[in-house]
Order: C-alpha cells, then sequence, then structure tokens
C-alpha cells in the first residue's frame, strides 16, 4: 500500500505559485518602463502634428492675405497644447512659419 502525502502536494502548488509570481513581477518590471516611454513618445508625436496643423492654418492665412492685395486682414484662430514657441515669415512668395517648441 502507498503512502500519499498531502504535505508535498501542498508545498509543490505553493512553489508553483511563488515562482509563478515571481516570473510576472519581472516580466511587469521590464514591461512596463517600456511602456512609458513609447506613450511618451506617441504624445510626443501627436502634439508634432497638431502644432502642425495649426502652423499649417496659419501659413495659408498669410498666403491668403498676400495674394489679396494690400490691407487684406484674416483672422485666425489657433489652439495649441501647450506654450508654443514659433517664427513667422514671408518670403515674398510663400507664407512660412517655424515651430522652435521642444516637446518634452
Amino acid at each position: 500500500m502507498k503512502k500519499t502525502c498531502l504535505d508535498n502536494k501542498g508545498q509543490l502548488s505553493l512553489e508553483y505559485i511563488l515562482s509563478s509570481m515571481i516570473i510576472i513581477l519581472i516580466i511587469s518590471l521590464i514591461s512596463v518602463p517600456v511602456l512609458l516611454t513609447t506613450i511618451d513618445y506617441s504624445n510626443d508625436i501627436i502634439d508634432s502634428i497638431d502644432s502642425k496643423n495649426e502652423m499649417s492654418k496659419i501659413t495659408e492665412a498669410i498666403d491668403f492675405c498676400y495674394a489679396s492685395g494690400k490691407g487684406s486682414k484674416k483672422i485666425v484662430l489657433v489652439d495649441f497644447n501647450q506654450n508654443a514657441n514659433m517664427k513667422l515669415y514671408n518670403d515674398g512668395k510663400k507664407g512660412i512659419c517655424i515651430n522652435q517648441s521642444k516637446f518634452v
């Protein structure tokens, strides 16, 4: 007759649970910083694209006023998500808006 010891099975189950928890902890310690960095980069790209779209509105208004002639005006409403530093130029042919913001 074989004796089955329940204590050994319980210890094996406990070791399996603990080793699984350690593996999950290691995986999350590696993946969370990578995911946070990826989210930061994607937010920077979104801010950059939004800034480009808003600057496009400005340059279109500059071109419109230049084509319309002397004394023409156009009101442009722009919305930037953060502090923006930009320079506006007109080389006589085309309006140029340069974004100098550094997204961090």
